[in-house]
């Protein structure tokens, strides 16, 4: 995958002990899902994050 490492092992690391965490690489890159959905990730050396619409 073409994603850095280092950056999805930090994310690792911030999101550990949430309940129903879940990793799926995807599109090159690397997704974090929470009960299924999609709330951050790593595409090449950028991260991704889902917010609300309000934000």
């Amino acid at each position: 995958m073409t994603y850095i490492r280092t950056i999805a092992q930090r994310l690792r690391v911030l999101l550990a002990g949430t309940q129903g965490l879940t990793e799926k690489e995807m599109f090159g890159g690397i997704g974090f899902m929470i009960h299924g959905n999609m709330a951050c990730g790593v595409i090449k050396e950028e991260i991704l994050v889902r917010v609300g619409p309000d934000q």
